[in-house]
């Protein structure tokens, strides 16, 4: 965890107006042993083809920190720090984890393009809304994205989170539900490719 800091991404995880959030999956770990199985993977095509090995050097941060290569960029060319988000896109609007009928029920919801708008407005029954020059363009609905994340909240307390995502997923909406453990076992993809086998 402190080599999540210490590279910037608890810096950029969390909402804008509370604290860091850090990760708690010691996230360094397994992205350094990424990035150490591809060095060795390198070696040995190196050696492959000059007979020669290598020296593996490698740096726990230095793995780390490329996931946060847009926001290292974005201060290099712009002098702009990025802050933390929440559950918001830097482009994308609507964009974020939207709460549904039941105790603790969320559903993750992204558009991503004009299409993807306009097929949401279609599943929620406001296909006017696709139309509203307040809305008319990925930019336009990212200046809106309070009224865009209130309008959905509205709507989407009013769903199952499992019916709204094949819903909207129908539709050709980014959309999952957020799931516990017990319901990702459950989930019909891991269950039809035999992820997880009870013994």
């Amino acid at each position: 965890n402190t080599i999540e800091s210490l590279s910037g991404i608890s810096g950029l995880t969390g909402f804008p107006d509370g604290p860091p959030v850090l990760q708690s999956n010691a996230y360094g770990d397994p992205v350094s042993g990424i990035g150490g199985g591809i060095a060795v993977l390198m070696a040995l095509v190196h050696r492959m083809r000059t007979g020669r090995g290598q020296h593996i050097e490698l740096s726990h941060q230095e793995t780390v920190v490329h996931h946060v290569s847009e926001s290292l960029l974005d201060y290099a060319m712009n002098g702009r720090i990025q802050g933390r988000q929440g559950n918001r896109h830097p482009w994308m609007a609507p964009h974020g984890v939207y709460a549904c009928r039941g105790d603790d029920d969320w559903i993750a919801i992204a558009v991503t393009s004009d299409r993807s708008w306009e097929a949401l407005c279609e599943a929620m029954g406001r296909p006017e809304a696709a139309g509203d020059v307040r809305f008319a363009d990925g930019a336009a609905r990212w200046r809106r994205r309070n009224e865009l994340d209130r309008m959905l909240s509205g709507w989407t307390a009013g769903w199952d989170k499992g019916g709204l995502a094949d819903r909207l997923q129908r539709a050709g909406v980014a959309a999952a539900p957020v799931n516990s453990a017990a319901e990702v076992l459950r989930e019909r993809q891991v269950k039809a490719r035999d992820s997880f086998v009870w013994m």
